[in-house]
């Protein structure tokens, strides 16, 4: 026991040391975890004297991840994002899987292997997707929406692949008994889901001000759900996703999610270390220090080509099988190449999918290593094509200028030789908000939008509204902006913002143009270069709630006018989110 302890104390300590150099160079931790894993393995220091106690700790980690997977599993986003995210979400899928077949096959996998690995590549990692977009500020633009859109898709066929794939692994030999086994799956979660969640709610709603008994009862339900899916034939894994799933329709869903978190990334951090002490299989014989690495080159040779092969694949393949698919249905070349990024790298799921295949003894250890070497190589790799994503665009977008151009000439054609007294690009946002007082001063206007939904929703209100992309240089060019008295930009890019206003200053100097930002910086800036007025949501909600404050504090019947007005509003541009 002292010995275990001393070892757990020893490989959190190397996986702090890797995590920080992954932290300094801008990489996902889950490499960092990955790489521990393979120093502390059996080739370099082997420090795992008991392999199956860190396996017993890992799969509590995938017990666990899955588990939260489930609760965030929020099934409404999907008709909120729209039917591009579910067509997109459920194009790539195929293609991935029909091009990736036949590459496996070609590199000499048999059916089989070449199926599920094939499979294990079309899914992406949202947690690193959600982070990435965070930082960069992306999640609100719509390439954001939609890249969380169809990956929240992927996700629900992970979990239908994954039943699958867990009813094989537990020993149901034929089709006929996996169809029983998914059937009784099925009626066991209807009936936790509709026979369980009145006595849920009311449950959690007496326990959940008293945190330890809200963690045990958490711990409680996560277990028990999962041994009851395993005796009817499910795996524990799956069975705890099935139990997050019921407890996300819960009121109580973040903060059942917020109290497991801690101990999750406890578990998974054992679980990719395990991973990464598998990824390079044990020597027959002692290895002679000096002599690591070139076992690992000797090892890892033979799947080195295949690795490299397939992430290229994920890497490219799959980014423009989501850029092809998106600009198919009408969107701008710039937010099909920016969402297909996201899609570069594989996610936990594509490892848990091959781990649950070699325990059903389709995969071999070998494809497990294989998945592992691409799951490093293309979360580091797409690591870098997110947040560089504009740069590249604006290096490999010409590549796509001749499905702009006609996109292009066709939405400015239809108001040649219209004047618009003021222009608005972006409608998502604050867009209702700025129309609704125009269209009481009586001026002409024009709404330009690169979302191909919001258009048709405005012509079919009809509103004046045009589909471009502004941040389209071409399209900027082309636009006619001399006899515009205003442009309003409510897209909160700067980079965007700083283009139109040096092409509409530069035609029309004497026009007023209001742009929108999020940062002070960037708003000082554009001030600098000649912007009439910028927006920045937080200074004007704190400037209006000053006016609250000081105008109508002791007002109750104004409070509730305020109130029932912006709750209007609300609703009413629900239709554009």
């Amino acid at each position: 026991m002292a010995s275990l302890f001393a070892e757990l104390a020893i490989i959190l300590i190397v996986t702090f040391i890797t995590s920080l150099i992954m932290n300094r160079i801008k990489q996902p931790l889950l490499v960092g975890y990955i790489l521990t894993g393979v120093v502390a393995g059996p080739i370099f220091f082997n420090l795992l004297s008991n392999p199956e106690s860190y396996e017993v700790f890992s799969h509590i980690g995938v017990a666990f991840l899955l588990f939260i997977v489930g609760l965030q599993l929020n099934f409404k986003l999907i008709k909120e994002v729209g039917t591009i995210s579910l067509i997109t979400g459920i194009g790539q899928i195929v293609f991935t899987t029909i091009f990736g077949v036949l590459l496996n096959l070609l590199l000499g996998m048999s059916w089989i292997p070449a199926l599920l690995v094939a499979v294990a590549l079309t899914f992406s990692s949202t947690i690193i997707i959600v982070k990435l977009l965070s930082d960069k500020k992306g999640l609100e633009q719509l390439y954001g929406k939609i890249s969380l859109g169809f990956l929240l898709v992927q996700d629900v066929v992970a979990v239908i692949i994954l039943m699958i794939i867990g009813t094989l692994s537990k020993g149901s030999g034929s089709w006929t008994l996996i169809v029983q086994t998914v059937v009784l799956g099925v009626i066991c979660i209807l009936g936790i889901f509709f026979g369980a969640k009145p006595f849920l709610s009311k449950l959690l709603k007496i326990i959940t001000p008293f945190k330890e008994l809200n963690f045990l009862f958490i711990l409680a339900w996560c277990f028990g759900i999962s041994i009851l899916f395993e005796a009817i034939g499910f795996s524990l894994e799956i069975g705890a996703l099935l139990a997050g799933i019921v407890l996300a329709s819960t009121p109580y869903q973040q903060e059942i999610s917020s109290r497991i978190k801690p101990l999750r990334d406890f578990f998974i951090i054992l679980f990719f270390v395990f991973l990464g002490t598998q990824l390079i299989p044990a020597p027959d014989t002692a290895i002679v220090f000096g002599s690591e690495w070139s076992y690992i080159v000797q090892t890892l040779g033979p799947i080195a080509p295949q690795a490299i092969i397939l992430s290229l694949f994920v890497l490219i393949g799959n980014p423009l099988i989501v850029l092809v698919l998106i600009t198919f249905f009408g969107y701008s070349s710039r937010t099909g190449f920016l969402a297909g990024l996201t899609v570069s790298q594989i996610s936990e799921f594509s490892i848990i999918l091959v781990l649950l295949g070699q325990k059903a003894g389709l995969l071999s250890i070998h494809e497990l290593s294989l998945v592992t070497l691409i799951a490093i190589i293309t979360i580091t790799g797409s690591t870098y094509l997110v947040v560089y994503g504009e740069k590249l665009y604006s290096l490999f977008g010409p590549l796509f200028k001749k499905l702009e151009k006609k996109k292009v000439k066709d939405s400015l054609q239809g108001i040649q030789g219209q004047k618009h007294d003021i222009g608005i690009f972006g409608y998502r946002r604050i867009g209702p908000h700025v129309l609704r007082e125009i269209q009481h001063t009586g001026l002409t206007y024009l709404i330009v939008d690169q979302d191909p939904e919001i258009i048709r929703k405005l012509k079919k209100e009809h509103k004046e509204a045009i589909f471009g992309d502004v941040s389209n240089i071409e399209f900027l060019s082309e636009f006619d902006f001399k006899d515009m008295n205003m442009i309003i930009s409510t897209i909160p890019d700067a980079i965007i913002n700083r283009t139109i206003l040096q092409n509409y200053k530069h035609l029309n100097p004497r026009g007023i143009i209001i742009l929108t930002v999020e940062e002070r910086h960037e708003a000082i800036e554009l001030y600098e270069l000649g912007a009439d007025y910028v927006i920045v949501p937080h200074h004007l909600g704190a400037s209006h709630l000053e006016t609250l404050f000081k105008e109508f504090m002791d007002d109750h019947k104004r409070f509730e006018y305020e109130r029932e007005k912006h709750l209007g509003e609300l609703y009413e541009e629900r239709n554009y989110h």
